[in-house]
């Protein structure tokens, strides 16, 4: 199965499209993630209601619907994630995932801990971070019907455009 791109909220997208595990990485901030989990935790109070910040929160996959569950995953140094973090974060969320028997899993990923004041060079290390986010996620194509990369901006669909790449 091909992995599948797309620019948007994760919080939408993914339970609209009926995804069984939400991988969410990010921070609770001043960006745009506050208001759209804050919507997210509204369309499942009963299960999320009582968590505030779901990235100070337990780490550990959350069942928040029928069959559905999702896991928060702070970032680290500015805003972003080592590789060799994210990969062990990636092999025990997909492989806790692939276990569960769960067949489709969405992901935002993180950026590097590079990112400074300049503009090019941001955006160029974001274009490098989604190329070894696909090559990484890519060793789990065999346990998923479906993975999605999304994110808010459009490094995913700038890189690889919307169509799925095996």
């Amino acid at each position: 199965m091909p992995v599948e791109y797309a620019q948007g909220d994760i919080f939408q997208v993914g339970p609209e499209e009926g995804y069984q595990f939400l991988l969410v990485f990010g921070h609770i901030g001043l960006n745009d993630m506050t208001s759209a989990w804050k919507q997210f935790q509204k369309r499942y109070a009963k299960t999320l209601g009582f968590i505030d910040d779901p990235f100070s929160h337990n780490h550990d996959p959350i069942l928040f619907s029928d069959g559905k569950w999702i896991q928060f995953v702070p970032e680290a140094t500015n805003h972003g994630m080592g590789l060799k973090q994210f990969q062990e974060v990636i092999d025990a969320s997909f492989g806790w995932a692939a276990q569960k028997g769960l067949t489709s899993v969405i992901t935002n990923g993180v950026k590097d801990t590079d990112h400074e004041n300049s503009t090019v060079e941001n955006k160029a290390s974001d274009d490098r971070r989604v190329k070894h986010i696909d090559e990484y996620v890519r060793k789990y194509l065999q346990n998923f019907d479906s993975i999605k990369l999304i994110s808010l901006n459009d490094a995913f669909t700038r890189n690889f455009g919307t169509n799925p790449h095996s």
